[in-house]
């Protein structure tokens, strides 16, 4: 009897590995651009942003775009909202 128990949990264990690696392995839609235009923004904040808000998003000059200080005072407006700001 003992020997069914174990046997029993040892098979549940195994099966509750392989479908958590299962979950971790798939990965998510990549967003909402595309590797090229992740890229080219990036190049973009480089050349006229990252002296005033820093290479990190951390803030100089001009207010932080990162963080938790950014999302609090987000006040949850839209990306569009904020850039009309």
């Amino acid at each position: 009897m003992k020997i069914r128990v174990i046997l029993a949990t040892t098979a549940a264990c195994g099966v509750a590995i392989l479908f958590a690696q299962l979950l971790l392995s798939q990965q998510g839609p990549a967003g909402p651009n595309t590797q090229g235009q992740a890229a080219a923004g990036r190049a973009v904040y480089r050349t006229n942003r990252a002296s005033c808000h820093s290479a990190g998003l951390s803030g100089r000059e001009s207010p932080q775009l990162a963080g938790a200080n950014f999302l609090s005072q987000r006040g949850g407006k839209t990306t569009g909202e904020l850039i009309a700001l």
